[in-house]
């Protein structure tokens, strides 16, 4: 479990490296969306992502040709597709809880660095998944709309299909708690992202 997770950490590194180095791209003008299409801009270097993938460290080279670091939906979020896809696999049936606060910790880390280092405001829930989704100054989309666990009301459910309880401890700082198994908050099996400091990354405990 231990390996496996120091691998995850690893890529999930990685991969916010890989999509910060790109995330100039949101800050240039981006085209107008066309409805009923998607919008790119120009392609970026050849770069190479690693993500963890049914418990083994898969490798996705990015061509120049078809590299697309963000892009503009017709809903007008701007998406990055590496962070996308690592909010895909939230609630994988191959991976933990841990691994799902962990991504979460990612897509935060991210969300975090395009915003001048501020977490999603709010204090519900659907507040926060509402930021996530786009509903911030730079209409930057960490959780696309197709992310497991968004549920009808708009709120990030675990993988047990219960909604994360987020805790602003100030503009940098943020707690995610899940309620485990047991779908009770604060009992011995929840699982809870605790940061460490905004210059550092949270750690997942139970």
């Amino acid at each position: 479990m231990r390996g496996s997770t120091v691998s995850f950490l690893a890529g999930a590194g990685l991969l916010l490296a890989v999509a910060a180095g790109s995330f100039w791209y949101l800050r240039r003008e981006l085209p107008p969306a066309v409805p009923g299409d998607e919008q790119s801009i120009p392609p970026g270097p050849t770069t190479e992502t690693q993500f963890r993938e049914k418990g083994e460290r898969a490798h996705r080279t990015l061509a120049p040709e078809s590299a697309t670091p963000a892009t503009r939906l017709p809903t007008g979020q701007v998406t990055v597709a590496e962070v996308a896809e690592l909010a895909r696999r939230l609630n994988a049936t191959d991976a933990t809880g841990e691994d799902d606060l962990q991504i979460i910790e990612t897509l935060l880390a991210f969300y975090r660095r395009a915003n001048s280092g501020t977490n999603p405001s709010g204090g519900l829930n659907e507040e926060f998944t509402d930021a996530m989704r786009g509903r911030n100054p730079l209409n930057l989309a960490v959780l696309p709309s197709d992310t497991p666990g968004l549920d009808g009301q708009g709120r990030l459910l675990d993988r047990w299909s219960t909604p994360y309880f987020f805790h602003p401890i100030s503009r940098t700082l943020l707690e995610v708690r899940s309620a485990g198994p047991d779908r009770k908050l604060w009992t011995a099996d929840d699982l809870e992202l605790e940061p460490q400091g905004s210059e550092s990354a949270s750690t997942v405990r139970r």
